[in-house]
């Protein structure tokens, strides 16, 4: 009788390495889409999408169309690859915006004739200010009083 001296497999696993980032804008109904261009080795990539990162999302593919429910959020992916252990998660997005709000900031400037007492509405500041006559002025500026300063 014979014996096979047979060397045991080495069962541990490499650690996932590389990068993953996401492509796309961070505003409701976009799509993001994973970037795993500098993630190493190979074999089957699995992807889990998360909210503020914790809150998982999404169905598991490689793209995402952000939700309503993300707005004020970020998003990030982690991702593992068949016969690696650990996983690579993504720098988060910025944080996802509305697009059909427009997020203003600063100052807002206006130039034209006030007569002391006068009260504009945005119907009649929109008609007195020709420099503003691309678009009306916002419907909350509906009584604005002008007074006298010193």
């Amino acid at each position: 009788m014979s014996f096979i001296n047979c060397k045991e497999a080495d069962t541990e696993l490499s650690q996932l390495t590389g990068a993953v980032s996401i492509a796309g804008t961070a505003q409701v109904e976009q799509t993001l889409t994973a970037d795993t261009g500098r993630l190493d080795g190979s074999g089957e990539i699995s992807y889990q999408w998360k909210r503020n990162g914790t809150a998982k999302i999404g169905g598991g593919s490689s793209s995402y169309v952000i939700e309503e429910t993300a707005i004020g959020s970020f998003i990030t992916l982690t991702v593992t690859r068949s016969g690696y252990s650990g996983s690579v998660t993504s720098a988060p997005t910025a944080v996802v915006t509305d697009a059909s709000f427009l997020i203003l900031g600063g100052i807002v400037s206006i130039s034209c004739t006030a007569i002391v007492g006068q009260i504009f509405t945005a119907d009649n500041l929109y008609k007195r200010c020709a420099e503003y006559a691309s678009s009306p002025p916002p419907a909350d500026w509906n009584g604005v009083e002008v007074m006298k300063t010193k």
